[in-house]
């Protein structure tokens, strides 16, 4: 999702999410509401979910064919890749990762994974927020009828 609709989502639900206590109108109109929006937010949750399952299969293939070239300095045929800035071998795992993890091809895509993962976590803890909204509704129209004494 581009980051100008993940904040107007953000918006749009701290806008969903308000409501007077005081007013039944206001109480009722939000009750009604719910449904929707929460369909709305998991229909978003469930696109968003399986692009990051994408993005992260997408940044695994992306690790190997670094490691290979890191490790091996070889195509999968044998063929010498580059020529490195340094003229040992890098042999242990760690100074593998270390490289892999360094190169900022490799760095975008997981820096690209890292948001769509804090997106996917808002719309799931978002999802629970409009859940918990439905029982604050109740609640509020419960005390709003015990209070005016019907």
């Amino acid at each position: 999702m581009k980051e100008e609709d993940y904040k107007q989502l953000q918006e749009l639900l701290d806008e969903e999410l308000q409501y007077d206590p005081t007013s039944v109108n206001s109480i009722r109109d939000r009750q009604g509401k719910i449904p929707q929006l929460l369909q709305q937010f998991l229909t978003i949750y469930a696109n968003e979910k399986n692009t990051l399952l994408y993005m992260q299969s997408q940044l695994k293939i992306t690790h190997n064919e670094f490691y290979h070239k890191y490790r091996h300095n070889c195509d999968k045929q044998g063929k010498p890749l580059v020529k490195f800035d340094f003229d040992f071998r890098l042999n242990t795992k760690n100074e593998v990762e270390e490289y892999v993890e360094g190169d900022e091809n490799y760095a975008k895509k997981a820096l690209s994974v890292e948001k769509q993962k804090l997106q996917v976590e808002f719309l799931d803890r978002s999802i629970q927020n409009i859940r918990d909204m439905s029982w604050a509704l109740k609640t509020s129209f419960e005390l709003f009828k015990y209070f005016e004494g019907q």
